[in-house]
């Protein structure tokens, strides 16, 4: 998440991702007379990632994140290998590749899928859905829910060190 943060970040689309999607999203789920603790602390941490100059953090910044993603990369691959009885672990070329398309595609995806998801809220989209197409809200939220399972789907079947049935994969 922190990487996808840095991203849209460097892209100059993390202020309208935190005003658009993030608050309402944290607004519908955390009602701040409920858990005004909960809040202020995620409204801290939005603060510190606003505050954070990716320019300063450097190649040293990038270098300790990519560390930690391919550390937990590792680990949920060791923990797939184990259950498939995978006794060969891949070459580094190999992990190079599954991990960074693993970084590129999942947040990704996972970031559209909530995309979606929070926009199907939005009482203008739900007015223009109505009016102009025979899909609802209902259908975008499918859609949002297809595309989660269609990113666990793919780490489920690009991590092992093995072929996954698509089946396997699919039903996680």
């Amino acid at each position: 998440l922190a990487f996808v943060f840095a991203v849209a970040k460097s892209f100059g689309v993390y202020h309208r991702l935190k005003t658009e999607v993030i608050h309402p999203t944290l607004d519908q789920w955390l009602n701040g007379a409920e858990a005004p603790e909960l809040r202020a602390a995620v409204d801290q941490i939005f603060q510190f990632v606003q505050d954070t100059n990716l320019h300063s953090l450097g190649l040293l910044g990038l270098l300790i994140t990519a560390f930690a993603a391919i550390r937990m990369l590792t680990a949920v691959e060791h923990a797939f290998n184990d259950l498939w009885a995978v006794r060969r672990p891949r070459n580094l070329l190999q992990k190079v590749i599954q991990y960074l398309s693993v970084l590129v595609v999942v947040p990704g995806v996972v970031l559209l899928a909530t995309t979606a998801s929070t926009a199907v809220r939005n009482h203008g989209l739900v007015d223009f859905l109505h009016a102009n197409s025979t899909l609802g809200p209902a259908a975008v939220q499918g859609i949002a829910l297809c595309t989660v399972w269609g990113a666990f789907t793919f780490l489920y079947a690009s991590l092992p060190n093995v072929q996954v049935p698509r089946s396997a994969a699919i039903l996680g």
